[in-house]
């Protein structure tokens, strides 16, 4: 049977989602088309939205066995969008995401924790331009299910 997730993380006021599937384990692949990385960010008095369109990650979860639990990502920084031309070629330069010399951003998860009921906390090393921090990231266990779409497939939701 296969397995396909759909997975919402937030950081820094960012969200990602993502979709995966594999067989018979708790390794997922991204699926694309249900999966984004938004965020909000404050800027004076207004919230500023956007999104990543370019990413690609890994997800290995079972919530009957967190210890096993891994998740990475890696963002490609030019691939911003927040809807306005100008300021996403600045948010490129080197006054923010300096695209060119440092084209991506990554993490790599070290532990997941359980909190309760369906609640859970991703933590790891999140690296920004030349930059990396340990983070951690909330996240909530939505299910599994077949894929009302494609049979034989599993779907997971984050």
């Amino acid at each position: 049977m296969k397995k396909i997730i759909i997975l919402a993380i937030v950081t820094f006021s960012m969200v990602l989602s993502s979709g995966t599937g594999m067989a018979q384990t708790s390794a997922w692949q991204i699926d694309k088309a249900h999966s984004n990385i938004y965020f909000d960010i404050r800027h004076t008095f207004a919230t500023v939205r956007g999104q990543f369109d370019d990413f690609t990650g890994t997800v290995n979860f079972d919530p009957d066995s967190i210890k096993d639990g891994h998740v990475e990502f890696r963002v490609n920084v030019a691939s911003i969008n927040t809807s306005i031309d100008q300021r996403d070629d600045h948010l490129r330069t080197a006054d923010f995401f300096d695209a060119e010399k440092f084209p991506h951003m990554t993490f790599k998860s070290s532990r997941v924790r359980h909190v309760k009921d369906q609640s859970y906390i991703l933590e790891g090393k999140l690296t920004v331009k030349d930059v990396s921090k340990q983070v951690e990231i909330p996240f909530e266990y939505l299910g599994m299910q077949e894929n009302p779409m494609k049979k034989n497939q599993m779907v997971a939701g984050f």
